[in-house]
C-alpha cells in the first residue's frame, strides 16, 4: 500500500467488500487499498452497526461526506494519492481506538484515537443534524 497502487483486496464477499462500503466508508477504502488488516476492518463493521442503532444522526453525517471521499482515495491521481496520505495516518489512530474499545484485550488504547473520534463524531452529528433539518425544511424524509 505504500506505493500508492490500487490493489483491491477481496473480502468474504465477492465484490471485495463493497457491499458495506456505505456503512464503512472509509475503512473500506483503506482496507481495499491494503492499508487495514482485516481484523480491524471486521470490528468496524460492528461498530458502525452499533453507532446505527445509538447514534443515527452522526452516521448519516459521516456517510454524507466520507462516502465521496472513499471512492475518490481508491483512485490513482495524485490529488487521490495525496489525501490518502493525508487520511492513512488519522484513519489508523481512529480504527485503533476503535478496535480497543471493541476489545480491550486485544488492542492497546490510541489516545490521538480517542480525540479523532471525539472531534470526528462531534462534527458528524453536526453534519447529520443540519441534513435533517434542512430535509425537514424542504418537506424531505429524513
Amino acid at each position: 500500500p505504500k506505493t500508492g497502487q490500487y490493489k483491491e483486496k477481496k473480502g468474504s464477499n465477492e465484490n471485495g467488500g463493497k457491499e458495506k462500503a456505505d456503512k464503512s466508508a472509509v475503512c473500506t477504502a483503506f482496507r481495499n487499498l491494503g492499508y487495514l488488516p482485516d481484523d480491524i476492518w471486521a470490528l468496524d463493521d460492528v461498530f458502525g452497526k452499533s453507532l446505527e442503532k445509538t447514534n443515527p444522526t452522526m452516521v448519516k453525517g459521516y456517510r454524507l461526506w466520507a462516502v465521496p471521499v472513499a471512492k475518490f482515495i481508491q483512485t490513482n491521481t495524485l490529488p487521490a494519492r495525496t489525501l490518502r496520505a493525508i487520511m492513512w495516518p488519522i484513519t489508523k489512530a481512529w480504527a485503533g481506538e476503535m478496535a480497543h474499545k471493541l476489545k480491550p484485550e486485544n488492542y492497546k488504547p490510541n489516545l490521538s484515537g480517542k480525540a479523532i473520534m471525539f472531534i470526528g463524531g462531534s462534527i458528524c452529528s453536526l453534519i447529520g443534524y443540519a441534513h435533517n433539518m434542512s430535509c425537514k425544511q424542504n418537506g424531505e424524509l429524513v
